[in-house]
């Protein structure tokens, strides 16, 4: 399985959504599991890729 850290911006920056947004999907834990799930499903490995390289640059920082 595949684990990337990454911040609250960055996933927001990355499901393109607003902060009112992010925090009403992750508020309250029963649906953040779900609603994460259903998220990351929608993000192309292109995208993925892409945040995960980002994440790798800013560690050797």
């Amino acid at each position: 399985m595949l684990k990337v850290k990454m911040t609250q911006k960055q996933m927001k920056e990355l499901l393109g959504v607003s902060q009112s947004t992010f925090q009403r999907w992750f508020s309250d834990e029963k649906n953040e599991k779900h609603n994460l799930a259903l998220l990351l499903s929608t993000i192309s490995f292109k995208d993925a890729k892409k945040i995960i390289e980002e994440t790798n640059a800013n560690k050797s920082t």
